[in-house]
C-alpha cells in the first residue's frame, strides 16, 4: 500500500507543498487580520493623530487582500493535487483490471467493479485536500504560534499550547477510537448502495421477466437504509468532535484574555495590546479546526484503498516465442481445449477442437450457459483454458505479444459498448 502511495504521490508532491504554503499565508494572514483589526480600533478609541493609525490601517488592508489571495491559491493548488492523484488512480485502477481473464472478472459483479473504480477512486481525493495540506499546515502553525506567544509571556505560549494538544490531537484521536467503527462501515455501506443502484438500473429488464423486482427493490432499500444509519453515526462523531474543538478554542481564549488582563493590570502590558493578543489567540486555532474529520477522511481513505487492493494485480507477460510478424495464411489451431468457471465447478468446454482461418465459417449453437462465449474469450487469448493447446501458426498463441495477437485475432460481442465516435473508431477499438 505504501508503495503505491509512494509512486502516485510522489509526482504530485511539488503542487501538495505549495497548497500547504498557501495555507499556511492564509492562515498567518487571518492571524494578523484580527490582531491588527483589534489593535487598530483599541489604537483609534485613544483618538491619537491619524498618522498613528496609518501603519494599522494598511496592515488590515494587507491582511485581509493577501489573506483573501492566499486562499484561493490554496485550494486552486490543493483541487489541482487531488485531481491530478484522481487521474493516476483512474489509469492505475484500468490498467490493473483491463489485463484480467474472463475466469477472474467473473468473480467480481459489475456494480462491485463501478463501486470500486468510482466511489472508492473518488474517495481517494480527500487525501491531499483533507489529509495531507492540513497536517502540513497545521504542524508549522503549531511551531510558529507557539513561538510567537512566547515572546510576549510563556504563560500565554503554555496556554495556547496545551489548547492546541487537546484540540488537534488527544480530541480528534478520542473521536476517531469512538467513530471508527462507523467510518469503516460508512465505506462498506456506500459500497454496497452504489452496487445496489447498479443492480436495479441495469438488472431491470431481467427483473421483470424472471418477477424478481420487488426482491431487487429490497437490496436497495435494505443498502440505503444501512448507508443512513452509518452516515448518521459517523456524522454524529464527527460534530462531537467539533463541537469539542471549539469548546476547547473558547476555553483557550477566556484563560488567554485572563492572563492578559493580569498582565495589563500589572502594567506588564500596555492595554492597547489586550484585545489584540485576545484575538490572535483564537484566531490561532484556525489551522486546528480541520483536523476534527482529518482521521475520518483518513478511515475512510483506508477503507477505500482496502477495497481497491483487493483486486488481482496484473499478470506479468510472458516471455515472448516471436515477436515477428507471421506469414500469411493466418490459423488458429485449438486441441482439446477445456474449462471450467471455478477450480471445483463442472467442465463447461470439454475436449473441443476446432480450426480456423480467413474465409471459414463455423457455427457454435447451444442454450444459455453451454460455454459459447467462454470458448470465444479463450480462442480470443482473452482468457486461458484450464486444458489444452492453442496455436496460432505454430506458435502458442499466449506466447506471443499482445498487440501483436490482436492484429491477428478480433472479437467483437453482442454487448460492445459503441462510443460517439466514427465507425472505423469504433473499430480500430
Amino acid at each position: 500500500m505504501l508503495a503505491i502511495f509512494h509512486t502516485l504521490l510522489l509526482p504530485i508532491w511539488p503542487v501538495i507543498f505549495l497548497s500547504a504554503a498557501c495555507s499556511l499565508a492564509a492562515i498567518f494572514a487571518n492571524v494578523g487580520l484580527m490582531a491588527t483589526s483589534a489593535y487598530l480600533l483599541s489604537l483609534a478609541a485613544l483618538q491619537p493623530p491619524l498618522a498613528a493609525l496609518s501603519t494599522a490601517i494598511v496592515g488590515v488592508r494587507f491582511f485581509g487582500l493577501s489573506r483573501a489571495i492566499f486562499r484561493y491559491l490554496e485550494r486552486y493548488t490543493g483541487h489541482d493535487a487531488a485531481l491530478r492523484l484522481l487521474s493516476a488512480l483512474r489509469v492505475r485502477f484500468f490498467r490493473s483490471l483491463e489485463p484480467l481473464p474472463a475466469t477472474e472478472l467473473y468473480k467480481y459483479a459489475a456494480a462491485d467493479l463501478f463501486s470500486r473504480m468510482v466511489a472508492d477512486v473518488e474517495t481517494l481525493k480527500f487525501l491531499p485536500v483533507r489529509l495531507i495540506i492540513p497536517l502540513l499546515a497545521a504542524l508549522v502553525s503549531f511551531i510558529a504560534i507557539t513561538v510567537l506567544s512566547a515572546v510576549l509571556h510563556w504563560q500565554l505560549s503554555l496556554i495556547i499550547f496545551i489548547g492546541i494538544l487537546l484540540m488537534g490531537v488527544l480530541v480528534p484521536w478520542l473521536f476517531y477510537r469512538q467513530g471508527q467503527g462507523a467510518w469503516e462501515s460508512l465505506a462498506l455501506r456506500r459500497a454496497d448502495f452504489h452496487a445496489a443502484v447498479v443492480e436495479n438500473v441495469r438488472g431491470i429488464r431481467d427483473a421483470a421477466v424472471y418477477d424478481i423486482s420487488g426482491l431487487l427493490r429490497q437490496r436497495f432499500v435494505a443498502a440505503n437504509a444501512g448507508l443512513i444509519r452509518a452516515a448518521y453515526a459517523s456524522q454524529t462523531a464527527v460534530a462531537g468532535c467539533d463541537a469539542a474543538g471549539l469548546f476547547i478554542a473558547q476555553a483557550a481564549l477566556l484563560g488567554g484574555l485572563a492572563l492578559l488582563v493580569i498582565l495589563a493590570d500589572r502594567g506588564d502590558l500596555a492595554g492597547v495590546y489586550l484585545a489584540a493578543w485576545a484575538l490572535l489567540v483564537q484566531s490561532s486555532f484556525e489551522a486546528f479546526f480541520p483536523l476534527s474529520t482529518t482521521l475520518r477522511y483518513l478511515e475512510e481513505i483506508r477503507a477505500a484503498v482496502i477495497r481497491l487492493m483487493e483486486l488481482p494485480p496484473p499478470r506479468p507477460i510472458a516471455a515472448l516465442a516471436s515477436t515477428t510478424p507471421l506469414s500469411p495464411p493466418i490459423q488458429l489451431l485449438a486441441t482439446n481445449i477445456s474449462c471450467r468457471y471455478s477450480a471445483n465447478g463442472r467442465l463447461v468446454l470439454n475436449q473441443v477442437s476446432l480450426q480456423l482461418y480467413p474465409g471459414r465459417h463455423i457455427a457454435v449453437v447451444g442454450p444459455s450457459g453451454a460455454g459459447k462465449s467462454s470458448l470465444l474469450s479463450i480462442l480470443a487469448g482473452l482468457q486461458p483454458p484450464d486444458e489444452g493447446l492453442l496455436r496460432l501458426n505454430d506458435h502458442d498463441l499466449h506466447q506471443i505479444e499482445a498487440s501483436q495477437r490482436n492484429s491477428y485475432l478480433g472479437l467483437v460481442l453482442q454487448h460492445d459498448h459503441l462510443f460517439h465516435a466514427t465507425i472505423a473508431d469504433n473499430l480500430r477499438l
